[in-house]
């Protein structure tokens, strides 16, 4: 099974990320791509912004009106169904020793943290010693890293936990989570083209050895196509029907990895 779904990270970048069966097949088939990032470029519908954006709905319409309609109903009835799913699904001891295998197996993606997603998203390091210092500039993150933790150096080591968390603290941290909202009853229904589009994604990673681990918080915009009629031409866009926020929270070291979906405000009263 193959799905498609939309990442927009920082309101810049937009990228398609197709989930495999297989836990973590998704870099696997992606990284080969050599582009720079896992998920390669795509090109989708505009998403339109209701704030500025007059949508009038002709009478031909209106089955794609009672389909959106459908979809928004139902998500905050699926919310705390979604959270159970997480919970005991994939928020599981199996599944985090499944992550820390595939870690260790991609040491290269250590270099693809520093080297790529430091640029274009928010990092927090928290490091070791007593002294809770904290850095968040990426020059110095990289500094660090390569100082202490130099990615060539423990591709030999399978039992680095810190080059576990490196190698984690990037968009293949979300695979697994968007793979559990995604299906026919869940939040991202594939077969009414709903998309998932990342607006802020963050890491914060804990160097700290009682506590080493990498936390992820990301808010979402779900979309859906949508027939609209503006300034009297007619066209396709991507109608944002909710936004939402997740929390990742990954302890190589356990191993232990919770999902949570932390919040849901689903947009009320599209069409008056």
């Amino acid at each position: 099974m193959k799905l498609q779904i939309k990442l927009s990270l920082a309101g810049t970048i937009k990228f398609t990320i197709a989930i495999v069966e297989e836990t973590k097949g998704v870099a696997d088939e992606l990284d080969r791509t050599n582009r720079g990032s896992f998920l390669p470029p795509t090109s989708l519908a505009p998403t339109m912004p209701l704030s500025s954006t007059t949508v009038t709905v002709s009478a031909g319409r209106s089955r794609n009106t009672e389909v959106i309609q459908y979809v928004t109903q139902q998500l905050e009835t699926l919310w705390p169904s979604m959270n159970k799913i997480l919970a005991e699904e994939y928020s599981t001891p199996d599944h985090a020793r499944r992550l820390v295998h595939y870690y260790q197996q991609r040491p290269h993606l250590a270099s693809f943290t520093l080297e790529k997603e430091l640029e274009r998203m928010k990092y927090q390091v928290s490091l070791e010693g007593d002294d809770n210092t904290v850095l968040t500039d990426a020059m110095e993150i990289a500094d660090y890293f390569q100082e202490q933790h130099p990615p060539s150096a423990c591709q030999s080591n399978d039992n680095d936990r810190n080059q576990d968390l490196i190698c984690s603290a990037n968009q293949s941290l979300l695979a697994d989570f968007l793979h559990a909202l995604t299906g026919p009853n869940r939040l991202i229904k594939p077969q009414h083209s709903t998309s998932c589009s990342a607006t802020q994604c963050q890491f914060q990673l804990n160097m700290k050895p009682s506590n080493v681990s990498v936390t992820c918080h990301a808010d979402f915009e779900m979309s859906i196509p949508f027939q609209a009629d503006t300034s009297c031409n007619s066209t396709t866009l991507r109608l944002v029907i909710a936004t939402f926020s997740a929390d990742i929270v990954f302890q190589p070291s356990v191993p232990m990895i919770q999902y949570h979906i932390s919040e849901l405000n689903v947009k009320k009263h599209l069409f008056s």
